[in-house]
């Protein structure tokens, strides 16, 4: 996920890698979908025994892809994403706070004062929004990674056939 450095401190870059990897993972599971749905047609009522490993695979992959994926998720959720979450919350509280100061404006000291707090406190929930959007986008990135290997190496394996 690093290649040639940390690619993930923009969000868009981020997004784009989710992006990509969803259109990989669209391509190649078609792939494998018609070539198991093929499978399936072909061998009717009896598999034979390659067909009954292919059947039985298919269905212990996507029970592991998918445990993998929870355990990546929970790890991410459990450090930096469960922060930024909490930081954009309280940035969003803190900035409806401070307009509803602003309109409670008696005088123009209070006026300017508190329109300084509101642009303060926008300024900062817009820098903690970006960090939520990357630690999202990073957050499904790595939530992909399992599923996304066993649909691409699927691929590999069932086109030779």
């Amino acid at each position: 996920m690093k290649r040639g450095g940390n690619r993930y401190w923009n969000p868009i870059l981020a997004w784009s890698d989710v992006a990509w990897k969803m259109a990989e993972m669209s391509v190649a599971s078609a792939s494998v979908i018609g070539h198991r749905t093929h499978r399936l047609a072909k061998t009717g009522p009896v598999p034979d025994a390659r067909d009954r490993r292919e059947f039985t695979q298919m269905g212990t992959e996507k029970i592991v892809a998918s445990m993998e994926s929870a355990v990546a998720l929970a790890r991410h959720s459990v450090g930096s994403h469960v922060n930024h979450s909490a930081r954009a919350w309280a940035l969003m509280l803190e900035s409806a706070t401070a307009l509803m100061s602003l309109y409670g404006s008696q005088n123009s000291g209070q006026l300017f004062a508190r329109q300084a707090k509101l642009t303060k406190t926008l300024m900062q929930l817009n820098g903690a929004a970006i960090d939520l959007s990357g630690s999202t986008a990073r957050l499904a990135a790595r939530g992909l990674v399992p599923i996304h290997s066993r649909v691409r190496a699927n691929a590999k394996r069932l086109g030779k056939r």
